[in-house]
C-alpha cells in the first residue's frame, strides 16, 4: 500500500491536484484503494472476475469488468489514468491509448509504465541467452511473457500516434522508497541513458 501512496503523491505532483482516476488493469485493487484514502474519486477496470468481485465486495469501489476499449464511459471524465504494466499486455496498444485520449480531461494525464527494452537488465538477459547462460533462453520475448515490446523512442512514437502529447518519459534505477546515495547516482546516470528496467511516461491529450 505504501508504494502505491507514493505513486499517487507522484501523479498529485504531477497533475497539481486531486480529481477523478481510473486505473486500467486495477488486478487486486491495492491502488485505487490508496487513490480513495488520498482524496481521490476512483474506479478501475480488470478482466479478471474474481478480481472485479474482490474489489467491490471488499472495498466497495466501482470496477469495470472487461476491456476498457468496450466501456461507454463519458469522454474527458477523468483528470488522471493509470496503466501500471498493463500496456504490454493488450491486444491493441494504439487502441487502448486512443480510448485513454477521448477519457482525458482538459488538462488531465495518464501515467504509464512498462518493461524497458533497451534497459541494461534486458541486455544483460540478452547476452546470458546468445552465450546459453540463461535457464530459459529469450523467455523475456515470449508472447506467453508480453505481447508488446517498448524503447524509449517506440513508447513515445506510439503515444503521439494515439494523440496524446509525451510530457515525460523515465526510466528509473529505483522508484520507491527512501533513496540512499547510491540509489541517486544510479538514478541521475538512468536518467541519462535511459536505461533503468522500466519506463515511465506522463503524457496529455493533444490539442
Amino acid at each position: 500500500m505504501k508504494i502505491f501512496g507514493q505513486l499517487i503523491a507522484e501523479v498529485e505532483s504531477v497533475i497539481g491536484k486531486k480529481g477523478r482516476l481510473l486505473d486500467v488493469g486495477c488486478g487486486e485493487g491495492t491502488l485505487l484503494l490508496a487513490a480513495v484514502e488520498m482524496g481521490w474519486e476512483s474506479e478501475g477496470t480488470e478482466i479478471a472476475s474474481v478480481m472485479v468481485h474482490h474489489i467491490r465486495e471488499k472495498f466497495g469501489l466501482t470496477v469495470h469488468q472487461g476491456v476498457l476499449e468496450d466501456f461507454n464511459l463519458p469522454e474527458h471524465s477523468f483528470d488522471t489514468i493509470i496503466l501500471n504494466h498493463v500496456l504490454e499486455h493488450v491486444s491493441d496498444p494504439r487502441m487502448t491509448l486512443e480510448k485513454i485520449a477521448e477519457l482525458l480531461s482538459p488538462g488531465g494525464v495518464v501515467r504509464i509504465e512498462v518493461p524497458n527494452l533497451a534497459s541494461f537488465s534486458n541486455r544483460g538477459k540478452n547476452f546470458q541467452s546468445s552465450f546459453g547462460l540463461k535457464k530459459n533462453p529469450w523467455k523475456h520475448y515470449s508472447p506467453d511473457h508480453h505481447f508488446w515490446f517498448f524503447t524509449p523512442r517506440t513508447l513515445k512514437a506510439t503515444l503521439e500516434a494515439a494523440g496524446l502529447t509525451p510530457r515525460s518519459i523515465s526510466a528509473p534505477a529505483k522508484q520507491w522508497g527512501e533513496l540512499g546515495p547510491a540509489d541517486s547516482l544510479a538514478n541521475a546516470i538512468y536518467g541519462r541513458t535511459l536505461r533503468g528496467g522500466h519506463l515511465v511516461a506522463y503524457a496529455t491529450r493533444q490539442k
